[in-house]
């Protein structure tokens, strides 16, 4: 699932570390799962969006139908965001400062 477009160009190292640590604490147990290489539990609350890690990033993506597209991996497997975490509003809030 992987092509060799930069992992995110545009992300300092800082923003990958906490990016990590947001879906650590708010997935722990689907990444650790994901991270042996084992299928997600029917319950888990994102099985649905057929999440797997990056194998460069150590992120969870989102999975799909778009992975057969020719486009690059940040844009057919977008990061998964934890949508209660205070990292994904200082996300959201930094992208609707600089439109």
């Amino acid at each position: 699932m992987e092509d060799q477009a930069p992992l995110i160009p545009e992300m300092r190292d800082d923003e990958v570390i906490l990016i990590r640590i947001a879906q650590r604490e708010s997935y722990g147990k689907e990444y650790r799962r994901l991270e042996k290489g084992k299928e997600l539990k029917p319950n888990s609350s994102i099985i649905k969006l057929t999440p797997f890690i990056d194998s460069k990033a150590k992120f969870i993506r989102v999975g799909g139908r778009l992975g057969y597209c020719n486009f690059p991996t940040n844009i057919k497997h977008p990061i998964l965001l934890p949508s209660d975490h205070h990292m994904t509003e200082l996300i959201v809030q930094q992208a609707h400062f600089f439109l």
